[in-house]
C-alpha cells in the first residue's frame, strides 16, 4: 500500500481465518475511508499474506456509515441527503489490482537457489 511507516501502529493482535488458520497483524492503520457524502475513520489491521480481499469492514464502520449490505446482491446501500447510493463492486478493476499486489509481492520473494552474500568490513 506504500504507508508512511509513521501511519502505521504496532499490533500483533491474533486474526483467526475463515478457515481457522491463526496469523498475527504486523500492524493496525487507521484510514478515513469516504462513500458518497460520509467519511468515517476506519481502523484496518495489516496482514503480510496473500487473501482474496482488499479489506473488510466491519460492523463498527457500517454502523457508522447507517450502511445496509446485502451478500445475495453483493452491494452496500447507504441513505444520503440525496438519496440511497448504492455501492457495488467491480470485480474487474478488483482482480487487476490484485493481480498487480501479486506481483509485487513475488518480485520481493527470494527462490530457493539463490544465496544472499553480505559484504563484511
Amino acid at each position: 500500500m506504500n504507508l508512511s511507516h509513521d501511519l502505521i501502529e504496532k499490533d500483533e493482535s491474533p486474526i483467526i481465518g475463515f478457515s481457522g488458520e491463526v496469523t498475527k497483524a504486523i500492524g493496525k492503520v487507521k484510514m478515513l475511508i469516504t462513500v458518497a457524502d460520509k467519511s468515517i475513520l476506519g481502523s484496518f489491521m495489516l496482514l503480510d499474506c496473500r487473501a482474496p480481499y482488499d479489506a473488510i469492514v466491519g460492523r463498527d464502520w457500517l454502523h457508522a456509515t447507517g450502511a445496509v449490505t446485502s451478500s445475495y446482491h453483493q452491494c452496500l446501500k447507504i441513505i444520503t441527503p440525496e438519496g440511497v447510493v448504492k455501492v457495488r463492486s467491480d470485480q474487474m478493476v478488483a482482480h487487476k489490482f490484485h493481480e498487480n499486489a501479486i506481483d509485487e509481492y513475488r518480485k520481493s520473494e527470494v527462490s530457493g537457489n539463490q544465496i544472499l552474500r553480505v559484504k563484511q568490513k
